[in-house]
């Protein structure tokens, strides 16, 4: 009796730690991230000495704020922000929260902007259906270090549109972000794309945490080199696609060449893990495609990865080129691999290793071997989808 009586009590705890990973955040289930999904302090320290070498010569924005108004992210510091960065190349931040509108900030072409550990851009709640909190366009050579940025997603002033974004990357070249913390956005956390004929280029994004935004964590629509390293995407939830990394072009004008994600993870994104979703790159001009996804960590999303295919009937040769897949894992989605119609492909796949997990009866996980099987039957129907 007194064995049976601590086994109840064991799986009573099991259950009440199960119920405590998850709370209601306006009207939506938010999940709780465990500590060792976030990129990991040695990561984050490697950027350290850059840090502060540029520390030493920056522009100090306290500096140059009104006296007597330093409220902790209550006053709209927009006007003196954006004439700071007009006038200065490298800025240091205040260690508090500032108050920004929805005109947003702008950088300029060889600009380095440093945030310390208690900064934070809040957005100040509005009626806008697309805003962005800091916006990269058709600029170049740009560092953003340690960013906090948090959202209007609980305060906006009504319900239209979902474009509010955190950091827009746009039709700009040599773009280091480095552990930025991107929370509660109206739409995406980092956009990176570009106008018609003009993809950025050349971004890396370094040990990113996004969570709780209402659209993506991330998305990418047109880019030719972007690096992703160490990022945890997470409860991407409110409005679709509701994914962790959507990689999507707008048109057959925009490129998708030479993405790479190192060491991603997804977190309970509703819809999608990481989605390939390149149907719109077909069109008159020939596109070639090259993607790879190294170790990716996907999950509780129903999707964990979709694979990039073309309604039968396209011209062939319209998009070629290689996605790569290495070492994939997804744990509790109901399709760990989004199912393959009979489309055609002149993207080659390749997926080398992947391991499905589920929730095993009563308590932890449990490889689920059959799934495995059934996904690697259904993509090696397709000539250009190679499973190892």
């Amino acid at each position: 009796m007194k064995h049976f009586i601590i086994i109840v009590y064991l799986f009573s705890l099991s259950l009440l730690s199960f119920a405590q990973q998850t709370e209601m955040r306006g009207g939506l289930k938010y999940y709780k991230i465990d500590k060792k999904y976030y990129p990991s302090a040695v990561e984050k320290s490697k950027f350290d000495t850059e840090i502060k070498q540029y520390s030493q010569t920056a522009f100090k924005v306290d500096n140059a704020l009104p006296k007597g108004k330093k409220t902790k992210g209550q006053v709209d510091y927009t006007t003196e922000i954006q004439k700071l960065i007009d006038q200065y190349d490298v800025l240091l931040f205040p260690d508090y929260p500032l108050l920004i509108n929805e005109k947003g900030l702008k950088v300029r072409s060889n600009q380095v902007l440093i945030f310390p550990p208690n900064s934070k851009l809040i957005m100040k709640a509005n009626n806008k259906p697309r805003y962005v909190l800091l916006l990269i366009q058709e600029v170049q050579n740009v560092k953003i270090y340690n960013v906090k940025m948090e959202g209007d997603r609980y305060q906006h002033l009504n319900s239209e549109g979902e474009w509010g974004m955190g950091i827009r990357v746009f039709g700009a070249k040599n773009v280091k972000i480095v552990n930025p913390i991107i929370e509660k956005m109206w739409g995406d956390g980092i956009y990176i794309g570009g106008p018609r004929g003009k993809e950025s280029k050349s971004v890396d994004v370094y040990n990113a945490v996004l969570d709780n935004n209402r659209r993506n964590a991330i998305s990418i629509t047109s880019a030719d080199g972007v690096n992703i390293y160490n990022a945890l995407c997470a409860n991407s939830n409110g409005n679709l696609p509701k994914g962790g990394i959507d990689i999507e072009p707008n048109s057959n004008e925009n490129v998708i060449d030479n993405i790479k994600l190192i060491n991603p993870i997804t977190f309970r994104n509703p819809v999608y893990g990481i989605a390939l979703s390149l149907g719109k790159l077909v069109g008159e001009k020939r596109k070639t495609v090259n993607i790879t996804i190294e170790n990716p960590l996907i999950i509780g999303s129903k999707f964990g990865l979709t694979v990039p295919s073309f309604k039968a009937g396209f011209k062939k040769n319209q998009v070629v080129g290689t996605v790569t897949v290495n070492n994939l894992q997804v744990y509790y989605s109901s399709n760990p691999v989004k199912n393959v119609p009979e489309f055609e492909y002149d993207v080659n796949v390749v997926f080398n290793n992947f391991k499905f997990f589920n929730t095993k009866k009563g308590a932890g996980t449990i490889r689920n071997e059959k799934i495995e099987r059934q996904v690697q039957t259904n993509l090696s129907k397709f000539q250009r989808i190679n499973v190892k």
